[in-house]
């Protein structure tokens, strides 16, 4: 979950971003590719969580975040599964939704490596992933301490490619992460908020994610 000011700002920082083909790039002057955070993050209370696997709530930390919901056990859900998220506000207003809950893919190409070897990326020459299976938009997430690349794809296309125009933006070392993910975006009262369910995409039996080298 996440919230947005009415009149959002950048923090300590500067952020610059654009769009290339299916892929949202950001960079940042603060060294950590996301816009700069302001000292009292908004909070909307207690969230709680329905339609899954189990009920589950979530309250805001000291430093007003919230942490992700993650179980290694079990499923939080199933592909399909109609997951309500309620919030009775706190700075930010009362807000309720509902998603459909996505299902993973598995990739099958290109082979990404085992941890804790890295993606070797060239920047140079369009990088293709191919899927099948799992529902929902299939992103791919390419970071470096300044920038990321965000692309977005449906899951039917069964294939994404993000373009050289996008890898360029990336040099040095970072990471890579490939989910399924089903979204909201609701604006009340002038606020933005965005909730988020995902499920990690699947290569040789783990999780599509880990460290990438872009030259």
């Amino acid at each position: 979950v996440t919230f947005g000011y009415p009149e959002e700002e950048n923090g300590a920082g500067t952020c610059t971003e654009r769009e290339e083909g299916r892929c949202h790039i950001t960079t940042c002057s603060n060294g950590n590719g996301d816009p700069g955070e302001s000292e009292v993050p908004p909070t909307a209370g207690r969230i709680s969580i329905s339609g899954g696997s189990r009920p589950l709530s979530v309250g805001p930390n000291e430093d007003g975040s919230y942490s992700p919901i993650i179980n290694s056990e079990e499923p939080l859900f199933e592909q399909g599964d109609r997951v309500t998220v309620l919030a009775p506000g706190d700075i930010v207003p009362e807000f309720w939704t509902t998603l459909d809950a996505p299902g993973p893919v598995l990739i099958s190409s290109p082979s990404l490596p085992r941890s804790p070897n890295s993606l070797q990326v060239n920047t140079n020459q369009p990088l293709r992933f191919e899927w099948s299976g799992g529902s929902g938009e299939v992103e791919v997430l390419l970071t470096t301490p300044s920038t990321s690349v965000v692309c977005q794809y449906e899951s039917i296309s069964e294939s994404g490619t993000v373009p050289v125009s996008a890898l360029r933006a990336l040099s040095g070392t970072g990471t890579y992460r490939v989910r399924s993910v089903a979204r909201r975006e609701l604006v009340i009262e002038g606020w933005q908020i965005g909730v988020i369910a995902e499920t990690p995409a699947i290569t040789n039996a783990v999780e599509a994610s880990g460290s990438a080298s872009f030259q």
